[in-house]
């Protein structure tokens, strides 16, 4: 076993700027899963600690070989150069789940036919949705901030005791941080779900000229209705 220290130091170094799970496997960015095994076997034998000591090493070569056959890891890693932790991914899933099953819900109940459904790409189009709307609460967000930040300064008290408008400036300043961050870890759950969501595919028959053109019978899962499963 691994002892505190050492895992330590590979936690520090792997979560660092410059991890790479290309780079340290020594494999292109189409490498194949054949490949990326064949390479981990190599570079393992040269670094496991049963030969040179050397378990950090190893344990990151161990960590870039599980990440890179991860497909939803890899692709949220290539597209957005995001290495998500375990419990986003996890509340990532969870709200995957709680999105079909509210659109497998509105099919098994509602007027469209389910067999002309692609219930991924349904939950794809919410997902994006939202991440535009996060996108665009984030810009008033950070407009806030600009207008609050011109007016820090501008008004002082004569007299000793607390100035109340610098105490309501520096209130909503934290505030508005406190809104970004969650911003922030909101966009990250909806990249993660994206990146999953590249896993599913469906097999559907063509639609009927008539449901192709009366938009209104097409299900939906309106942002409202998301928001409760994006925590």
């Amino acid at each position: 076993m691994m002892n505190a220290l050492i895992k330590s130091l590979v936690e520090k170094v792997s979560r660092g700027k410059d991890w790479n799970p290309y780079k340290i496997l020594g494999v292109r960015k189409a490498a194949t899963a054949k490949e990326i095994r064949a390479a981990y076997r190599r570079r393992a034998k040269a670094v496991h600690s049963d030969v040179t000591g050397d378990a950090d090493e190893f344990l990151l070569l161990k960590e870039a070989h599980d990440f890179l056959l991860d497909s939803s890891a890899r692709s949220l890693w290539d597209r957005k150069g995001i290495r998500a932790s375990d419990d986003v991914r996890r509340r990532a899933v969870a709200a995957l789940s709680g999105l079909f099953d509210t659109v497998v819900n509105q099919l098994a109940t509602g007027s469209f036919p389910p067999e002309h459904a692609d219930i991924p790409d349904m939950v794809r189009q919410v997902v994006r949705a939202n991440l535009e709307e996060f996108a665009s609460t984030q810009n008033q967000v950070n407009n806030k901030i600009r207008r609050l930040r011109l007016m820090e300064g501008k008004t002082t008290r004569k007299a000793g005791g607390e100035n109340l408008v610098s105490s309501i400036l520096a209130r909503r300043l934290e505030e508005c941080e406190a809104a970004l961050a969650e911003l922030a870890d909101r966009v990250l759950i909806g990249e993660v779900m994206l990146a999953d969501l590249e896993n599913y595919s469906a097999d559907i028959e063509p639609i009927d000229p008539f449901y192709a053109s009366v938009r209104s019978a097409r299900p939906s899962v309106r942002n409202s209705e998301f928001a409760i499963f994006w925590r």
